[in-house]
């Protein structure tokens, strides 16, 4: 079972959404029985130059594991629905759950989008 809750809000010219999520696992034949997850998300958002250029973080940690996820995500309109995007992103732990198992998975790419 999971549920969270979540707060989104615009700060000036920057967008903060954050949430927390609970995660219990009722596992009834394990030795240790029910788990529970805490996993803390977090973004920022921010638009320049009216609004051509955008730039937003993503986070994600999971205290109980000791892993976490960070990407950086940047957009530049170069013209009309021509778009140039570029993004990373980095995970560490040595969990067991998700972000852990991608911990040698890092990433890097910039792709260029074409509208028609």
């Amino acid at each position: 079972m999971e549920g969270g809750v979540g707060v989104d809000r615009k700060a000036g010219a920057y967008r903060v959404s954050t949430n927390v999520v609970l995660t219990r696992q009722t596992e009834p034949d394990a030795v240790n029985g029910d788990r529970t997850h805490t996993t803390l998300v977090g973004s920022l958002d921010r638009s320049f130059a009216s609004d051509t250029r955008h730039v937003r973080l993503l986070a994600v940690y999971n205290p109980g594991e000791q892993s976490a996820f960070a990407r950086l995500i940047a957009t530049l309109n170069l013209r009309d629905n021509v778009q140039l995007a570029a993004s990373g992103g980095w995970f560490t732990g040595q969990g067991d759950d998700s972000l852990s198992l991608l911990a040698t998975r890092d990433f890097a790419y910039a792709r260029l989008k074409v509208f028609f």
